[in-house]
């Protein structure tokens, strides 16, 4: 069972710049050293203004959770002084941090081909009712249905947590052309259009009266921040 552990950063915006020094300085040594532990780092562009999400993929919620922790990184990186230096300078650029650990859903995704690099992420949060899980998922499984039967660009994954708001259901978009944002259609007209006017608009409305919350966040990949070995 695919695992991800995704890590939200909150960065102070007159720290920005130092913050992202650093984790690229990391990640250089991080590619020299060969370390083991693997991270893709990817920025918001629309949303939260100076976030970024660290990502982190495992086989099993033992291994995500067995993994050595970013203290033991740094210093197995820099050495110990360096290392334990690094983190109070880190630190201090931070205005808020969460992690989370989720685990995968391919029965409520559509994903893109393997391998395939994206010009950008959108990611979307959704708080669940309480007891409206059921709802919510069938809105999921059917946009997924619907994007085949469409010829709809979007291809996505989805993630449902573990450890963290256990009440959440994550979708990460993976975009190939930025043109995928124009030609993608809003999830109510699709499912209309897969479904029909009748079908696709009570699955729609209801999965809305399900959630509670819904979030979504434009990002873009940043390779020289991420150590990823080939």
């Amino acid at each position: 069972m695919p695992i991800l552990t995704v890590s939200r950063y909150s960065v102070r915006m007159d720290k920005q710049a130092k913050w992202v020094q650093q984790l690229a300085e990391s990640a250089a040594l991080a590619n020299e050293q060969g370390e083991s532990i693997q991270w893709q780092t990817s920025q918001v562009t629309g949303g939260e203004l100076g976030a970024f999400y660290v990502g982190l993929q495992s086989e099993t919620v033992a291994e995500a959770v067995g993994r050595d922790d970013v203290p033991t990184l740094l210093t197995r990186l820099y050495g110990e002084k360096k290392g334990i230096e690094r983190l109070e300078e880190a630190s201090e650029c931070l205005a808020a941090a969460e992690t989370m650990i989720l685990r995968d859903r391919p029965d409520l995704s559509y994903p893109a081909d393997a391998g395939a690099i994206p010009a950008a992420l959108l990611v979307t949060r959704i708080t669940v009712r309480p007891g409206q899980l059921e709802a919510c998922e069938e809105l999921v499984r059917k946009i997924a249905e619907a994007v085949p039967k469409t010829d709809d660009p979007r291809r996505f994954t989805t993630w449902q947590a573990l450890v963290g708001d256990l009440r959440t259901l994550g979708s990460v978009r993976s975009v190939a052309r930025l043109e995928e944002l124009d030609a993608a259609l809003p999830p109510g007209d699709l499912l209309v259009q897969a479904f029909g006017a009748a079908e696709g608009g009570l699955i729609y409305r209801a999965g809305l009266e399900a959630i509670e919350d819904i979030r979504a966040e434009l990002c873009v990949p940043r390779p020289e921040l991420s150590h990823v070995l080939q």
